[in-house]
């Protein structure tokens, strides 16, 4: 019936609007996820590049650090460049000898 043919193509459009919807949302997630992971590596970098200019590295800092390598690493599930950074940073922390005072 004539109505029949018009719901199918109704739900056609529908269903294509789904797909189109999902597809824009699945290129957004990624797109994020990208600019995350940067964001943290920049900034995992910029301590890193922080030690090796021997400039102080605070206890309140040090937890950020903890912080976004945790999502950097547990949540993201990413290593690399990032975790090369954390291991330079956590070991230039332990060594400050203004810490230890």
């Amino acid at each position: 019936s004539l109505l029949n043919e018009k719901i199918d193509k109704m739900d056609e459009k529908v269903d294509k609007r789904d797909r189109e919807m999902a597809e824009k949302i699945d290129k957004l997630d990624k797109r994020v996820f990208e600019n995350e992971k940067d964001r943290i590596k920049s900034e995992l970098s910029e301590y890193a590049s922080r030690c090796n200019h021997g400039m102080k590295i605070f206890p309140e800092e040090w937890l950020h650090i903890q912080e976004i390598y945790s999502k950097y690493k547990d949540e993201m599930h990413l290593n690399s460049t990032g975790t090369n950074n954390y291991n330079i940073i956590e070991e230039y922390y332990k060594s400050q000898s203004w810490l230890k005072v």
